[in-house]
């Protein structure tokens, strides 16, 4: 699970801890320093999340394969109603880039 934090300039994305993991409990090899991933505020006309279609494009990957990852859980998205979304955040935080 992803948690996602929108402030005025960025947005933040951060694992979600399990409940058993506490900010005081001593350092552990089950509790890793929480990785971070910002999106700094981009032109007006740029989107902050992209469908599913397009990141198949960008990937080089068949519409149906993305489906499917998205299916899976693979692939993080959001869901709007009926439209399926994957935040530009948590795609770059899913290849290791700092920013799309």
């Amino acid at each position: 699970m992803v948690a996602f934090m929108q402030t005025d300039t960025a947005v933040e994305i951060t694992p979600a801890v399990p409940r058993w993991v506490s900010d005081d409990s001593p350092t552990d090899a089950l509790q890793r320093p929480r990785p971070v991933a910002r999106l700094e505020a981009r032109t007006e006309n740029e989107r902050v999340a992209l469908s599913v279609t397009e990141v198949a494009k960008l990937l080089g990957i068949s519409r149906a394969l993305a489906y499917e990852l998205a299916a899976r859980g693979d692939l993080p998205v959001l869901r709007l109603g009926r439209r399926i979304v994957v935040p530009r955040v948590a795609l770059a935080a899913l290849l290791g880039a700092e920013r799309l």
